[in-house]
C-alpha cells in the first residue's frame, strides 16, 4: 500500500491516491455484488482490477472466497496466505486489528480445506480427504 504512505502536503499525489484506494473500493463492492449473484467471473474480473490498483488483505480475502466458489481450491488458498502477508506486514503496532484479520483468514483457511476434503470424498479418495480434514 505504497499509496498510503504518501504525505498530505503533497496534495496532487494524496488526491490521486484517494482517488486510486477509491476506484479499488468500488471495484471490490461491485464484486461483491457479483459474488452474491453467482457471477464468479465478473467477480474475479472486478477483483483482479481492485487488486491491481491498491492490494488490500480484505480484497485477496474476498477473491479467495470466489475461488473457493469456483472449486479453484488452489488458487483459494494462495490468496488466504498472500491476505496473511498482508496483515502482517501491515500489523505493526496494531495487534488487536491484525488478530481479528487473522482469525478470519484462518477461519476461511480451515473452510476451503474442508471443501477441498469433502470434493476428494466425492472421488472416492478417503485417505487423501481424511488428510485434508486433518489439517
Amino acid at each position: 500500500e505504497a499509496a498510503g504512505k504518501i504525505e498530505p502536503e503533497n496534495k496532487q499525489l494524496f488526491r490521486i491516491a484517494e482517488s486510486i484506494r477509491s476506484k479499488a473500493l468500488s471495484l471490490y463492492n461491485e464484486a461483491s455484488a457479483h459474488l452474491m449473484n453467482g457471477e464468479h467471473v465478473k467477480s474475479i474480473r472486478n477483483l483482479n482490477a481492485s487488486l491491481l490498483a491498491n492490494p488490500t488483505a480484505d480484497a485477496y480475502r474476498l477473491r479467495a472466497t470466489v475461488y473457493r466458489h469456483s472449486k479453484k481450491f488452489d488458487s483459494a488458498i494462495e490468496d488466504l496466505k498472500t491476505a496473511m502477508s498482508i496483515v502482517h506486514s501491515e500489523s505493526k503496532g496494531k495487534e488487536s486489528a491484525s488478530v481479528k484479520e487473522l482469525e478470519e483468514i484462518h477461519i476461511q483457511m480451515g473452510v476451503t480445506l474442508n471443501d477441498i476434503g469433502c470434493s476428494l470424498l466425492k472421488m472416492n479418495k478417503v485417505r487423501d480427504a481424511i488428510t485434508c480434514f486433518r489439517k
